[in-house]
């Protein structure tokens, strides 16, 4: 931090093997997707031309290993013109999962818990139309993430003008849930950044509060 303004300062980490030396990357996100306290990164790739995305697991000492499709499955195999990608827990496990955006694909990977991951076939995800933005929220209070979709023109591309959103809503299943909203009080008000812990009978997995809502859910199940 600067001393004399306060402002923080970031240097570049170097001979990370997190860094893509060649592939279009357009998105990325960040999630302890095996639970074992430390933040991984997801790195979208493709854009315009189908490629894999890469799944990069935090090491103690501070670096990063890139996770084999043998022991990530098909997040990290499927190949795809991917745009963004989300981390969200959509079953209410506890367990991190991943929605993309491919395409006019959006696209939902399961993860079981051992940090494979699955594809989740959702046949209305699939319409073929102009989508640009992915948003997770629960809009009618039940506990488990929607997701809104957001359709239309972008980038000039004929006969996507004039297309609707949608709106998915998540019907959920038999898992407890728990809401938290965060109201800062020396540090920013919506709680950005916060960590929230619970402890459960299952293990801990931590996702971070994301600057796309002024409430934080986290979620977790209980035997």
């Amino acid at each position: 931090m600067d001393p004399w303004t306060g402002n923080h300062r970031f240097q570049l980490v170097p001979n990370q093997p997190a860094r893509l030396p060649s592939g279009q990357s357009m998105d990325a996100g960040w999630a302890d997707y095996n639970g074992d306290g430390r933040v991984d990164l997801l790195v979208a790739n493709g854009y315009d031309r189908g490629e894999a995305n890469v799944l990069y697991r935090s090491n103690p000492d501070g670096t990063f290993t890139a996770v084999s499709a043998s022991e990530a499955g098909a997040l990290v195999s499927d190949r795809a013109t991917t745009l963004l990608c989300t981390w969200v827990d959509y079953d209410m496990d506890g367990i991190p999962d991943v929605a993309t955006l491919a395409g006019s694909q959006v696209r939902l990977y399961h993860n079981d818990g051992s940090g494979r991951f699955s594809r989740v076939p959702i046949p209305d995800f699939s319409a073929n139309n102009g989508r640009w933005g992915l948003a997770w929220v629960d809009y009618d209070n039940n506990g488990f993430l929607d997701l809104m979709v957001a359709c239309g023109d972008a980038m000039g591309f004929p006969g996507f003008l004039g297309q609707k959103s949608h709106l998915y809503r998540n019907n959920g299943n038999g898992n407890h849930w728990l809401k938290v909203r965060l109201t800062g009080t020396t540090s920013n008000r919506d709680g950005i950044g916060a960590k929230v812990r619970v402890k459960a009978t299952i293990s801990e997995y931590l996702i971070p509060a994301e600057a796309t809502s002024s409430a934080a859910f986290y979620r977790a199940t209980a035997e």
